[in-house]
């Protein structure tokens, strides 16, 4: 029985978070335009938005940055290794529910700051026109990115063996020749005499 991935959902589930608020301007500026939509998500109730949007872009681009990286140098290690597409359905749906949620709750909240009654049909049709595709996209690239991320320690391990392989050649120790010390017979310190010692 295999475990249950729980590293890869909660993974899933902060990239979800970190989604949706570049979900919540692209459905602002579908809904108001690009100019008002970002003044209204800078005053009242989403005063807070820019820092949220800027900590999510950031953050985003950082983790985008990082597995390009990994990807092209496991890549120019082992070559283009077949990758399997196993998992982009339930990626889809844990970053498309992550996504919806938040948007509409924070939505709902805001619209309650304000003491106004909430549009859930808007709501709603924002999620779905913005959030979900947004969603899809995102679910592709992770994907791609993971079905080589399992080939990492197998890289890591080709690395670690080709530097293993040369440094061994070119640590190889070898006996060096010891300088034999010669007796000089003519040195009387070298040896002794046998016999009785010389009459005076």
């Amino acid at each position: 029985m295999r475990p249950f991935p729980t590293g890869r959902v909660f993974a899933t589930l902060v990239l979800g978070a970190l989604l949706e608020p570049l979900g919540h301007a692209a459905a602002y500026g579908l809904r108001y335009g690009p100019s008002a939509a970002w003044q209204l998500q800078s005053q009242g109730s989403h005063a807070y938005f820019p820092r949220v949007f800027s900590l999510s872009a950031i953050s985003l681009v950082i983790a985008l940055a990082l597995g390009l990286i990994a990807v092209v140098s496991i890549r120019l290690v082992l070559g283009s290794p077949r990758t399997s597409a196993s998992g982009l359905g339930s990626t889809f749906l844990i970053l498309g529910l992550t996504q919806c949620a938040l948007f509409g709750l924070k939505e709902t909240l805001e619209a309650l700051a304000v003491q106004s009654t909430p549009d859930f049909l808007s709501i709603a049709i924002l999620a779905v026109c913005v959030q979900l595709p947004l969603a899809a996209l995102a679910a592709c690239l992770v994907n791609w990115m993971r079905g080589y991320l399992r080939f990492a320690p197998e890289a890591i391990r080709t690395v670690l063996a080709v530097r293993l392989a040369a440094t061994g050649g070119a640590l190889l120790l070898r006996p060096l020749p010891l300088a034999a010390h010669r007796a000089d017979l003519r040195d009387q310190r070298w040896y002794r005499r046998r016999g009785p010692p010389p009459s005076l």
